[in-house]
């Protein structure tokens, strides 16, 4: 896999620059041949890298599920000699080098296409990439799905009866388990919804991390009619939230 590293864009030079659409898309092979594993059409470059980092994951998850899946048994999987190329490693170690997202981010706000191949035992290979689009070359192109966060957590006794405490509104009761309401972000914070209200009112929200449990609540009409979120959210949410991402 190679990355031609640039200058860091400054905040003055993105003003400048021509804002691209991108077709991105997943593919896979090996000596006979190569396959589209997935495709779609990101709006901007943030959703972009969103969903090259999502589509790692999730082909690393399904080449290499670990010993605790379920599904992830003999003959379904087996072990692989060490020494050779390794994707699903490989994948995983690209998804979590922010400072490697960085550079793509980059390249794709310069207007550069970015293939990144990850080869595999036995010749295999999987390819991950984004090239830029005419802004009036997006029509009839399928958009992709915002990758939603996985990040998930137990809510708390105390924040369940803040939750209902914090408005006289009626509502749901609190949930158990929590996933953040948010799509692939970078910043630490995750937001879900503790309690939500009923007749559209909003919900109880509650930040966490992937160390902390929830650990601030509070009560936020919606955003907007698009968006079930709150106003300056942060990241990007995606529209609407479905009630059975409440858990």
């Amino acid at each position: 896999m190679i990355l031609v590293p640039r200058p860091p864009l400054a905040p003055a030079s993105l003003l400048t620059l021509p804002r691209y659409a991108y077709a991105v898309r997943a593919r896979g092979g090996d000596a006979s041949g190569g396959w589209v594993l997935a495709e779609g059409v990101a709006r901007d470059r943030e959703e972009g890298v969103a969903w090259l980092r999502a589509e790692a994951l999730r082909l690393a998850v399904r080449l290499d599920p670990g010993s605790q899946s379920r599904w992830g048994r003999p003959p379904l999987v087996h072990e692989v000699p060490e020494g050779g190329p390794d994707a699903p490693t490989a994948l995983r170690a690209f998804a979590e080098d922010w400072e490697r997202l960085d550079t793509v981010r980059d390249l794709l706000a310069y207007g550069f296409p970015v293939a990144l191949r990850f080869p595999d035992v036995r010749g295999a290979w999987y390819e991950l990439a984004a090239d830029p689009l005419p802004p009036d070359s997006t029509s009839g192109l399928r958009p992709i799905e915002s990758p939603h966060c996985t990040a998930v957590t137990e809510v708390p006794a105390l924040i369940a009866d803040l939750a209902r405490a914090c408005t006289p509104l009626p509502g749901a009761a609190p949930v158990r388990r929590m996933l953040c309401a948010l799509t692939v972000h970078a910043s630490p914070e995750h937001v879900g919804a503790v309690r939500v209200l009923d007749r559209g009112a909003g919900a109880v929200w509650a930040s966490f991390t992937d160390q902390l449990p929830p650990w601030r609540v509070r009560f936020m009409p919606p955003c907007s009619s698009s968006c079930k979120l709150y106003r300056d959210h942060p990241g990007r949410s995606p529209a609407p939230v479905p009630r059975s991402r409440l858990l």
